[in-house]
């Protein structure tokens, strides 16, 4: 049995450093401050690579490939998420993994794989929810970027917007350690929750406008949400000089 899993988890290791680039690890590490167990494998090259693992022994890879890399753990959450299983099952999985999505990366590439939510609606909003109520970062930003990705629908918005609220009035604040310098507690769900009310305003902009004309959003967190509002596509002339106006 020993053999196997050493088999297995060489396997993956020896394909990652064969798909290692290092002109791309420079590049990902720019992205990942503080991340330092990057290989350099390109995200749809591990993507691809899930895809042929996955008909094969899923739970096997699962338990066997190692997690000392960024890489492995990307390649287990996109197992997880293209694996035919049952909704209960994959929801099992998911639990599991969460806890290692210790990056923005990590985070988001395994949100955005679990495609099955635009099906399971009800289940995977459970799921939400119970995230939303989290303290970790990263916990945290996977009930949000979930949210942006599956549930920015009139059915869910006004429990969206009372979630952003109560996560900046409950959790979030801005600690002062030098002069003109400051630290945002949780940075990587403050910028989910900005990312996610553009993408609100995108698709219902009078109900997202009502919101940010009246919310309990920490400064910091409604000014990006501004600033990437701005950024959207198609936004007219008079609306850029109305959000500007609203800039805290």
């Amino acid at each position: 049995m020993g053999n196997t899993i050493n088999s297995k988890r060489d396997e993956i290791y020896e394909w990652l450093l064969e798909e290692a680039e290092e002109d791309y690890k420079k590049f990902a590490s720019s992205l990942l401050p503080g991340v330092d167990n990057l290989l350099g494998v390109r995200i749809p090259t591990i993507r691809k690579k899930a895809k042929q693992l996955v008909k094969e022994d899923v739970v096997a890879y699962l338990n066997e490939i190692g997690e000392d890399y960024f890489e492995e753990i990307m390649l287990k959450g996109f197992l997880i998420a293209q694996a035919k299983w049952t909704v209960e099952e994959r929801i099992h999985w998911i639990r599991l993994h969460i806890p290692k999505l210790s990056n923005w990366s990590l985070c988001d590439s395994f949100c955005s794989s679990l495609k099955e939510a635009k099906k399971e609606k009800k289940i995977y909003w459970e799921l939400v929810e119970e995230y939303l109520r989290k303290d970790s970062e990263y916990e945290l930003r996977f009930a949000i970027v979930m949210i942006l990705q599956y549930f920015l629908n009139p059915l869910y918005s006004e429990k969206i917007f009372q979630y952003f609220d109560n996560i900046n009035k409950e959790n979030y604040y801005v600690r002062k350690y030098y002069v003109r310098k400051y630290y945002v507690h949780k940075y990587y769900v403050h910028m989910a929750i900005a990312w996610a009310i553009s993408i609100c305003y995108k698709y219902n902009k009078t109900e997202t406008m009502e919101y940010l004309k009246n919310n309990q959003l920490y400064d910091h967190t409604y000014n990006k949400a501004i600033q990437k509002i701005l950024e959207l596509k198609n936004i007219e002339t008079e609306e850029k000089i109305q959000l500007k106006k609203m800039k805290r």
